[in-house]
């Protein structure tokens, strides 16, 4: 499929192609790259780059990504909070039917210390299923080691993470490292 932006020039499948693979090149992505593979010249990229909104895609396509990412994890977050919750309630049964039976010698303080666990999971999974509770989530930049424990550079540069808060529409306190 062809399509026409508005400076009136027409994506063909060869721009479509240079997207991709311009995309595919991961964090390392050049206009050189891309102009190496296709056999034109960089400045013939950059062309292509600015009509078809290039960066702009990009954009659009890490900020879905990135929102897959999000709802897989709180799916994952949730399951798993569900398999603790009825853990939970099988221990804690467990453990009372053994205190009243005198098998199990136990310290007085660890049946509240379960019961407190189920408190705080409940509370997790109430304020997941009201709909009317705003969803928080935690952004985190990454920033890995070395091997002698120094710090590097971020995986998440703080531009790509003010792209991505300000295109869910976030514009709250301090960016990189606040609750959204």
């Amino acid at each position: 499929m062809v399509t026409k932006t508005s400076s009136t020039r027409i994506e063909r499948e060869h721009h479509k192609q240079a997207f991709e693979t311009y995309y595919t090149l991961g964090p390392r992505r050049t206009y050189a790259a891309v102009a190496e593979r296709f056999g034109v010249s960089v400045s013939t990229i950059k062309n292509w780059s600015r009509a078809f909104r290039w960066r702009r895609r990009l954009q659009v396509r890490q900020a879905w990504q990135t929102q897959q990412v999000v709802e897989h994890t709180d799916q994952v977050l949730q399951e798993r909070t569900d398999r603790a919750r009825k853990l939970l309630d099988l221990a804690l049964a467990r453990m009372a039917r053994y205190l009243a039976d005198g098998k199990l010698k136990t310290a007085p303080r660890d049946l509240p210390l379960l019961e407190g666990l189920k408190r705080r999971l409940s509370r997790l999974h109430d304020r997941a299923s009201d709909p009317d509770q705003p969803v928080r989530r935690r952004v985190i930049a990454i920033m890995p080691h070395n091997w002698r424990g120094e710090p590097r550079q971020p995986l998440i540069p703080k531009s790509q993470l003010d792209d991505y808060l300000a295109s869910i529409g976030y514009d709250g306190p301090a960016r990189g490292g606040s609750s959204v």
